[in-house]
């Protein structure tokens, strides 16, 4: 099996950091090794064994050293079969999980290395790329694992930006045009995977503003698509963030709402689901699995 994935920290993957999240759980289901992994160190673990299989990259890299990035990729998966690779990193907004998408995409096309699934976990609506207006935010410190060359800090003109960077607070967009603008990229990448044939689960984190149901793009989305927090949450406009964080279930690790290793498990079951033609677990059964660490 062949799985692209690509979202913020919510869904982030690192394995030469130890970082790990629900999307390799996702690619332990369907290899058949996911027994018992009841923590973040066992999900490592396992994963590490496969970690030949495995590109989970520090796509922020790609904004200082692009050729060196693209080179580490097309190295990795032009003699691969199966593979799992992750481009979600943190702050990522939702114009950078487009763009950067639908660039690998085309890549992996060139070398006839589509993906069998492609996993999308949808970002913070106001986020954007940008250019530092001042020298002093254009240096990023990044993890020597994902760099040509060994430096303090690295200069890049562009920034994935979030609300809570204060010196890119002037380029956020506003609510409802935030939303407006993540309903387009969520139907130009639609409409291009199935274009390409590739199957696709799309996770919405941050809720949606409701006033974009009055706009014709809306209709075009394929919400069959999106993984919901549960069968009674709608998926965009509930999202997951909110649920995530109070949810009786102790699903959260931080206040931002990064999932812990229970929030994994229910995240990947849902999206194992939406994979499958039909149901691999009820809601009910989903919620015993994660009470009884049998995943």
């Amino acid at each position: 099996m062949k799985i692209y994935v690509n979202g913020c920290s919510h869904s982030k993957c690192h394995l030469e950091l130890g970082i790990v999240s629900w999307p390799l759980l996702v690619n332990l289901f369907i290899e058949n090794e996911y027994e018992n992994i009841d923590s973040e160190p066992r999900l490592l673990k396992k994963s590490l064994i496969k970690k030949d299989e495995s590109l989970t990259t520090y796509s922020k890299s790609k904004y200082v050293y692009d050729e060196y990035y693209r080179n580490v990729f097309i190295n990795f998966v032009k003699d691969k079969n199966k593979y799992f690779i992750s481009e979600a990193t943190d702050a990522k907004g939702n114009d950078s999980i487009l763009y950067e998408t639908m660039e690998s995409l085309r890549y992996l096309k060139r070398f006839d290395k589509l993906p069998d699934i492609c996993l999308i976990q949808w970002s913070g609506h106001s986020r954007n790329l940008m250019t530092p207006i001042l020298k002093e935010h254009s240096h990023l410190i990044l993890p020597s694992e994902y760099v040509e060359e060994i430096k303090p800090k690295y200069f890049t003109n562009y920034r994935y930006c979030t609300p809570q960077n204060e010196f890119g607070n002037s380029q956020l967009l506003l609510e409802p045009s935030a939303s407006f603008r993540t309903v387009n990229h969520m139907v130009i990448l639609q409409e291009y995977l199935k274009s390409l044939n590739i199957r696709y689960v799309f996770v919405n984190y941050f809720p949606l503003d409701s006033k974009i149901i009055e706009l014709p793009i809306f209709k075009e989305l394929d919400l069959d698509r999106f993984v919901s927090f549960d069968d009674s949450s709608h998926p965009l406009f509930d999202g997951w963030l909110n649920n995530i964080i109070e949810s009786k279930f102790n699903l959260n690790k931080d206040p931002q709402g990064h999932p812990n290793i229970n929030g994994m498990k229910l995240l990947s079951l849902r999206v194992l689901n939406k994979i499958s033609k039909n149901k691999i677990y009820s809601e009910t059964e989903i919620l015993d699995l994660i009470n009884q660490n049998l995943i």
